[in-house]
């Protein structure tokens, strides 16, 4: 290639720089900072989701633990699952102290398994299954 080709194509090419729109530039730019943008979020939206969730369902089984052990375990004595003095008092313990905004149901099964209390008295005696994994 010659010296006058050589520079020939450089004009060319340095028109072509020259036809390119500044403000056509900076708005691919910012259109393509805002998809990248908008994609990170999501990806970090639904992580902070499911961390959030996993978290709440945690902090659920240590409350429900911790309330079992410590408020409702000195009061759930065998004779608690029939009518009587110690399932008055355990349902006394159980509507002032355990239900509220974060515990809203208690259900307390016999071993041979039917529901020997409940908070909903409508549940007593009945069989439900229990869920995997609960208390």
């Amino acid at each position: 290639m010659t010296w006058l080709a050589r520079r020939r194509q450089l004009r060319a090419h340095t028109e072509q720089l020259r036809s390119v729109s500044v403000p056509r530039a900076v708005a691919a730019f910012l259109v393509a900072g805002l998809v990248v943008l908008s994609a990170i979020g999501v990806v970090l939206a639904l992580a902070l989701r499911q961390t959030a969730t996993t978290q709440a369902i945690r902090d659920a089984a240590t409350l429900t633990r911790l309330e079992a052990t410590n408020v409702v375990g000195p009061v759930l004595l065998d004779e608690a699952l029939v009518p009587g003095p110690a399932y008055d008092a355990l349902d006394r313990v159980v509507r002032q102290r355990v239900l509220g905004q974060q515990i809203v149901r208690v259900q307390v099964w016999d071993a041979t398994g039917p529901i020997g209390y409940s908070d909903a008295t409508s549940l007593g005696g009945m069989r439900l299954p229990l869920a995997t994994g609960a208390l």
